[in-house]
């Protein structure tokens, strides 16, 4: 018996140590998911002050972007944002499922190594486009990434189309997916303003350039935070069920140890008396 009860014990401080491993593992999803959503924000913002430097370049000097209202007459390349890491689920699948089901027969660029992973598994088509953000700071490596990446199909091809898929985190504190156009880009139309042309150390046609490159990088930064933030929440959602159900076996074998220390303490008693009762005869 006091076999079990040392096992039941060796139990108890194994599931206390994983507890405390769960609960450092949810403060950095937590910390994570505030860091994506507040780079997200930064980059909304960065991409407004971008279009309206645009916009406020003279209409006669730059010729209006296509927009993307127009059916595109290229094929579509499809940017599939998955996880770098696994324990988040099925979200993986959900954005492939997401990019497989809009790119039909074109191609498919998957960032982070998990999604491909399960891609492969699934016999999928998809180019290897590097790896996913693990940290904040490499939300802004990964958008270079991919832009490079687009950069150089865009210097293959004349009319190049591109939506990206990704996963963002909801209000109620779920993920969804969502695919959203990034070429042809939706810039702002320009107004005319009755104060004073911004003054402009390059030829309007090549400062048009550099912003709707930046303007690019900066969606792509959006996009890669959000996707960042979703996979945290992801993640801290399963490891709040895996906390709740460590809870439960710790009730479980709470309750084991008291049962088996009680048979114990009552096994001492009855030898004791036993001990005594052989000592009187």
């Amino acid at each position: 018996m006091s076999e079990r009860g040392s096992e039941v014990r060796a139990r108890l401080t194994t599931m206390k140590e994983l507890e405390e491993v769960l609960g450092a593992m949810r403060g950095m999803a937590a910390a994570r998911i505030q860091q994506g959503e507040r780079a997200q924000l930064a980059a909304q913002e960065y991409s407004r002050r971008i279009g309206t430097a645009f916009a406020s370049l003279s209409e006669g000097d730059v010729a209006a972007p296509s927009s993307p209202s127009q059916k595109p007459s290229a094929p579509t390349l499809t940017v599939a944002l998955c996880t770098e890491r696994g324990f988040v689920g099925a979200l993986n699948e959900r954005v492939l499922r997401a990019a497989v089901e809009g790119a039909g027969s074109n191609e498919i660029l998957l960032v982070g190594a998990r999604g491909l992973a399960f891609a492969r598994e699934q016999g999928l088509t998809v180019t290897d486009a590097g790896g996913m953000a693990t940290h904040l700071g490499g939300i802004g490596e990964v958008a270079d990434q991919i832009g490079d990446l687009l950069a150089q199909r865009a210097a293959r091809v004349a009319s190049l189309v591109v939506d990206v898929v990704h996963p963002r985190r909801t209000t109620t504190g779920g993920t969804a997916v969502e695919r959203r156009r990034l070429l042809p880009l939706d810039l702002p139309s320009r107004t005319s303003s009755r104060g004073l042309p911004p003054i402009t150390m390059l030829p309007a046609p090549a400062l048009a350039a550099q912003i709707a490159g930046e303007l690019v990088h900066a969606r792509l930064f959006e996009f890669v935070a959000k996707s960042f933030a979703a996979a945290n929440a992801a993640s801290l959602e399963i490891l709040q069920a895996a906390h709740a159900h460590l809870d439960d076996m710790l009730v479980d074998l709470r309750r084991s140890e008291n049962m088996l220390r009680q048979e114990e303490i009552t096994a001492e008693v009855l030898e004791v008396i036993t001990g005594r009762l052989n000592s009187v005869h």
